[in-house]
């Protein structure tokens, strides 16, 4: 069973800035190597200024699916995903949509554990999760519901986090109602973020924005997004257009324009079923 719509406002229109397309450097060089056995292996190539990077990730899966199991294991330098995890997800076979996912992650000197706990109908998704460091005494926790009706989607969640010491906060909040067709699909969202929990300033973000999604033929989608943060004295307004084209069976192109960011390209080429490469440009960034 697949998720019917995890929470993301205007999920096919972001899909188009993914980060994982374009650079946020000058260029950015991506291979991934998967094997019959699911051993995933990113290699992650970063030019900036003249010089360069080498990153990579590398991943492991193993299914046990007569018992409802999977485990993973991966190890990274990767940015953002840097050190090492493993996950062990249970799906008991009596309770179908049922999800129970614990968690484990060293990042260089932190470490910190996860449960996830989701299940899923045709209709309905609602995801629950707590975080905990294990470095201090802090933890996160969330609940994540969306729910189809008809033609239209409604999603929500909600983020707090909270100590023995401390009355809990919220740190990120949101709903989004979408409405979707074969070809095309509008969503008004609004988003609420915490932007640095422990600092005593309390800097939060209040977007509200509205995105925009259409295929105009099978090898060409668009999208557009508008949104403005409301804590701001005079709120600005960030727009962002992005495109996606597919040349053949094994290529796609993407480009997108964001006035408050960058203008970027990538190519994306699938060698074979094991063998894949993601080529991505910032040409805001080549161009200074």
């Amino acid at each position: 069973m697949t998720t019917p719509y995890s929470f993301k406002a205007g999920r096919k229109t972001q899909d188009l800035f993914k980060k994982s397309f374009f650079p946020l450097e000058e260029v950015d060089l991506d291979v991934l190597v998967t094997s019959p056995n699911d051993l995933r292996l990113l290699v992650n190539c970063i030019r900036d200024n003249t010089q360069g990077n080498l990153f990579m990730n590398l991943e492991q899966s193993y299914s046990l699916k007569n018992k409802g199991l999977e485990i993973s294991a991966s190890a990274s330098n990767v940015p953002d995903i840097f050190g090492h995890s493993a996950k062990i997800a249970y799906s008991p076979l009596h309770y179908p949509g049922l999800t129970t996912t614990l968690g484990a992650t060293l990042l260089g000197k932190e470490s910190e554990l996860d449960l996830n706990v989701e299940y899923l109908t045709q209709q309905r998704t609602l995801n629950g999760y707590l975080k905990t460091s294990l470095n201090s005494v802090s933890h996160l926790a969330g609940l994540n519901l969306t729910q189809l009706y008809r033609n239209f989607i409604f999603g929500s969640y909600y983020e707090s986090k909270f100590s023995l010491n401390e009355k809990p906060r919220t740190t990120k909040a949101g709903a989004a109602l979408e409405f979707q067709q074969t070809d095309f699909s509008v969503t008004f969202y609004t988003q609420y973020e915490l932007m640095a929990p422990n600092d005593a300033l309390k800097q939060v973000m209040h977007l509200v924005g509205v995105s925009y999604f259409q295929t105009l033929s099978p090898k060409l989608d668009v999208g557009f997004n508008v949104s403005s943060d409301l804590n701001n004295e005079f709120p600005p307004v960030n727009f962002g257009f992005g495109a996606l084209y597919r040349a053949d069976e094994s290529t796609i192109l993407r480009g997108k324009l964001d006035l408050d960011k960058s203008f970027g390209i990538s190519v994306e080429h699938q060698f074979n079923k094991n063998i894949g490469v993601i080529l991505g440009f910032d040409l805001t960034a080549l161009a200074c």
